[in-house]
């Protein structure tokens, strides 16, 4: 255990630099396409309707949004890197309960994989979510590894096709993710809890 500490600070020790420079570089990213639509705007009048039509996709949608995948995916990296140093300098992280809007929860943690969501033309269905009281550190993280190999293990042979949908009773509130992939052989079942264990098929 005190090896695993020892690691673990080490590893959000040494994110922490990266994180910040690409929150750097995203703010430098984000001035420079600033000037770049304010000079196009002023050529604009001059380019042929299939050119302002590209420059517009790009300049107005495709750039802006793929900045705002990375920043989503900078906040949730440095989340994380925060909760792996705590538990780092503390031996156990304390769970901060809060109200969570389970949807958005979900929403967020998509679009951080929606470059693998579309290069695998993969479906999704979100069914309303229930708002629950948690910690949300560790409701993300939980809910990240799931969809994160949901979309990671599906079989190339077929389309991919992810549900999400949640139960709620006077007792619990259960949130499902089910995917049409490789499945987990049962002989697994327990297993996959396991640190580091992958199943087979």
């Amino acid at each position: 255990n005190e090896e695993l500490r020892r690691f673990a600070y080490m590893v959000s020790h040494d994110l922490r630099a990266p994180l910040v420079n690409m929150n750097g570089f995203l703010a430098e990213l984000r001035d420079g396409l600033g000037v770049v639509q304010e000079v196009v705007d002023g050529v604009r009048p001059h380019l042929n309707e299939a050119q302002k039509q590209a420059i517009a996709r790009s300049l107005y949608e495709d750039i802006p949004e793929a900045l705002d995948f990375i920043t989503r995916s900078v906040r949730k990296m440095s989340r994380l890197s925060n909760a792996v140093l705590s538990l780092a300098q503390i031996g156990r992280r304390e769970l901060t309960f809060e109200r969570i809007d389970t949807l958005l929860l979900v929403q967020e943690i998509l679009a951080t994989l929606s470059y693998q969501i579309n290069q695998k033309q993969i479906t999704i269905d979100i069914a309303p979510l229930t708002d629950v009281i948690a910690d949300q550190v560790a409701l993300e993280q939980i809910t990240s590894n799931l969809l994160t190999n949901a979309v990671t293990y599906l079989l190339p042979d077929r389309p991919g096709h992810i549900r999400i949908w949640a139960e709620t009773s006077f007792e619990k509130t259960t949130f499902y993710v089910q995917d049409n992939g490789r499945g987990i052989d049962a002989a697994d079942q327990e297993k996959i809890f396991e640190p580091f264990y992958r199943s087979g098929r």
